[in-house]
């Protein structure tokens, strides 16, 4: 059985493992490309800045070509930019409501606004993408109240304490 200082460091190597790791990065980018929007939540719930950052920079290169014919261009993606890329209008709109910037440089100094449509072109998606990225900034989303509950009584913590 571990301690707490030894659980703690099991944990923190769990985390270090996982952010090596670009497992959750290609879920994630096939969630994107697809428009699965519970997918991309979950795997922003997890990791909560891939959403604004240039995830897919710490991809491995046969991790892109393997879903993408011109997966050079993915190279330094956001996920705003393959959103507005595939079209899935419904996936930039919750991007937006939780503060992506859509100034963002992605490959070649693009951002959002420059490739809507191009890999999926649906007239009434590209509109609507046009429209939300022309909105004023506003500030994220407050994040849902907690769903757990924690009981915690002075024997708890004496227990603790004193071990």
């Amino acid at each position: 059985m571990l301690d707490a200082e030894g659980w703690l460091a099991a944990q923190a190597d769990a985390e270090e493992l996982e952010k090596q790791s670009s497992t959750w990065r290609v879920v994630l980018f096939r969630a994107l490309r697809d428009g699965d929007l519970l997918k991309v939540q979950w795997c922003c719930e997890r990791h909560p800045a891939a959403i604004h950052e240039n995830f897919t920079r710490d991809m491995n290169s046969w991790e892109l070509e393997w879903d993408s014919t011109k997966w050079f261009e993915f190279l330094d993606s956001t996920c705003l930019y393959i959103a507005t890329l595939h079209s899935h209008a419904h996936v930039v709109e919750w991007l937006l409501d939780n503060g992506v910037d859509v100034d963002t440089k992605c490959y070649a100094g693009q951002v959002a606004a420059d490739s809507i449509g191009e890999a999926r072109y649906d007239e009434e998606a590209v509109e609507k993408i046009k429209t939300l990225l022309r909105r004023p900034k506003q500030p994220p989303k407050p994040p849902n109240p907690p769903t757990a509950r924690a009981n915690i009584g002075y024997e708890d913590v004496s227990k603790i304490v004193y071990e």
